[in-house]
């Protein structure tokens, strides 16, 4: 089906007009993505365009329940900018001249919305599906937008010695990432992918071979995180927002730039470092003597196992390799275990020392050989 309108022209010539208004390279970029991005939410003539055209074209991207604020900020800007240009750049046209771009501070996370690692941890452990403890525990500790996430192919991922190597490609460009604690999860998914052979199968697929949805995506985290029984708002974008403050403890702004797929130009790295109150803290710690000399370590990582030094899921109790305990609080359950069991034993012995001869000889006969075994090691 052809379509009635053709933007291509006149996207062509603004951007053409951009440069000669002498915008950086990166600045022009952005705009054509954007730009791009809006023709296909719009479907209709730039040109012809009237206002109440516009403003449907503004309520889809309010609507737009992963994208970030500060996105929605950045097209409604592009739109304001694209008719300013249209309409001899003194003054914006007058089909956009009423969209007021504008951060609504109500609608900033602050630390009381932000999921919790515990939090992700119990997501994670709920996930009823090898797939879905994979997609919670990437979505989470990539920080990807839930768009990269879903656009993923088999082939870019590849697995070597320290984790998961991810290509990334998003409205910034591509990107490398190392995942490192939803390795282990992904690895598990990969050996159950039903297309794993084919690379450019889309990674995460649903039970009937097609591509995992965002609407899909954010419903099932919604009924992974009920599961939890967890009361925070949970979707793909709070799972960014998350992971970027938590990162803010540990990356420098540069850093986090590069992993979470911001231009070097973006403000967003300072806002999450802002939020996590990384620098006011160390400050105000190291004015008392109180500055801490060990980082604080993250609580979602995997585990190595001390026996055969395999690295396991961060949700493990024992490693999967060799079967050792791999926590501490379930070396103490086991330990108890066992010697409830060695206690059960024990009184069952007496019983049978304390019956006649003949009962005792039938019980133990009638012993299946793992319980005589354990009598043996008593």
């Amino acid at each position: 089906m052809s379509k009635d309108y053709d933007n291509s022209k006149v996207i062509t010539e603004f951007l053409k007009g951009c440069r000669a208004e002498g915008l950086s390279k990166k600045r022009i970029e952005k705009y054509s993505q954007q730009i791009k991005i809006l023709n296909e939410m719009f479907g209709k003539s730039f040109e012809k365009a009237k206002r109440k055209d516009i403003e449907e074209l503004v309520i889809k991207i309010n609507e737009k329940e992963d994208w970030a604020d500060w996105t929605k900020y950045d097209y409604k800007v592009a739109i304001k900018k694209f008719y300013k240009w249209f309409n001899g750049g003194e003054e914006c046209s007058e089909v956009a001249r009423w969209i007021k771009p504008a951060i609504s501070y109500a609608n900033k996370k602050i630390p009381e919305d932000l999921l919790s690692e515990d939090e992700i941890k119990l997501m994670i452990a709920h996930a009823p599906t090898i797939r879905d403890k994979a997609f919670v525990s990437t979505l989470y500790e990539t920080g990807c937008r839930n768009g990269e996430m879903l656009s993923m192919k088999v082939k870019n991922v590849q697995f070597e010695k320290h984790g998961a190597i991810l290509n990334v490609h998003g409205k910034t460009g591509s990107r490398r990432i190392l995942a490192i604690m939803s390795a282990p999860y992904l690895r598990d998914w990969f050996n159950n992918h039903p297309f794993i052979d084919d690379g450019s199968s889309p990674l995460w697929v649903m039970t009937d071979g097609k591509a995992l949805t965002q609407a899909g995506s954010t419903a099932l985290l919604k009924r992974i995180a009920q599961k939890a029984k967890i009361k925070r708002k949970v979707n793909p974008h709070n799972f960014r927002h998350s992971r970027a403050t938590h990162l803010a403890s540990y990356l420098t702004e540069a850093q986090m730039k590069n992993y979470l797929g911001w231009t070097q130009s973006s403000k967003m790295a300072g806002v999450y470092v802002h939020m996590s109150g990384r620098d006011t803290d160390k400050a105000l710690l190291k004015m008392h003597g109180l500055e801490d000399e060990a980082p604080k370590e993250a609580k979602l990582k995997p585990q190595k196992c001390p026996r055969c030094n395999i690295i396991n899921k961060p949700t493990a109790k024992f490693c999967d390799s060799c079967g050792a305990v791999l926590d501490f609080k379930t070396a103490i359950e086991l330990e108890q275990r066992q010697k409830d069991e060695k206690d059960i034993l024990h009184q069952f012995v007496q019983k049978i020392v304390q019956a006649s001869p003949k009962t005792a000889e039938k019980a133990l006969k009638d012993m299946p050989k793992d319980i005589l075994e354990k009598l043996k090691s008593l």
